[in-house]
């Protein structure tokens, strides 16, 4: 799948963007969006979200999607983590989201991963997607691992360790983010059927420019 993006500085402009895995197995995140009241905490589907406004917009990297900009309270950073997730034995998952942050003042991070939770609910490790590009100024930037469960440990790719039995999605933000697309699915589910609601799966598109701030 080629993601064709127009050129931030010349309208007229095409270029090839990156080139994304298409996955449209259903997400096993209950509210990827974050959606609450306020500054509500905790958020239904998050067992820790820091008191943040939380508001939606529409547009993002995605034709017809939508987005949440993420402004923490304590502009230092915060850590949103979700319910756990039950691991199926042997199984693979996907993990992807989109992000936005203004490298521009210097004050704006973020990153998505998780934690591997083991029989007795001890986090085992807590590791983190890796960014598809470097992202220059207010762009969108992909984050995206496949989770291996079945030992074919394939390049890029993370194997889930032995003994876990649970995931959390871990969000990582400093000053506040733009967030679309947050997504986890299991590869091997033998019910996964097709959607094309990009907040549900991980079905990506074309990617527009960046709406100003």
């Amino acid at each position: 799948v080629r993601a064709l993006m127009r050129d931030r500085e010349d309208r007229d402009a095409r270029h090839i963007g990156l080139v994304l895995p298409v996955v449209s197995a259903p997400n096993l995140l209950a509210n990827p969006l974050l959606q609450g009241t306020g500054t509500e905490e905790p958020r239904e589907g998050w067992v820790a979200a820091p008191p943040s406004q939380a508001k939606i917009f529409k547009g993002g990297p995605t034709p017809g999607g939508r987005f949440v900009r993420l402004r923490p309270v304590d502009s230092d950073q915060s850590e949103y983590v979700s319910d756990p997730i039950t691991l199926a034995p042997g199984r693979s998952y996907f993990q992807s989201a989109w992000l936005r942050v203004d490298r521009s003042a210097g004050q704006q991070y973020a990153r998505v991963g998780r934690r591997y939770i083991d029989a007795g609910g001890r986090v085992m490790r807590q590791t983190w997607c890796p960014a598809r590009d470097d992202g220059v100024g207010d762009r969108w930037q992909w984050y995206g691992q496949e989770l291996r469960g079945d030992g074919d440990n394939r390049p890029g790719s993370e194997a889930i360790p032995d003994g876990a039995v649970a995931m959390q999605v871990v969000l990582n933000v400093r000053g506040g983010c733009d967030l679309h697309g947050l997504y986890l699915a299991c590869l091997d589910d033998p019910d996964a059927m097709p959607q094309p609601d990009t907040e549900k799966t991980g079905a990506l598109s074309i990617d527009k420019p960046a709406e100003p701030r």
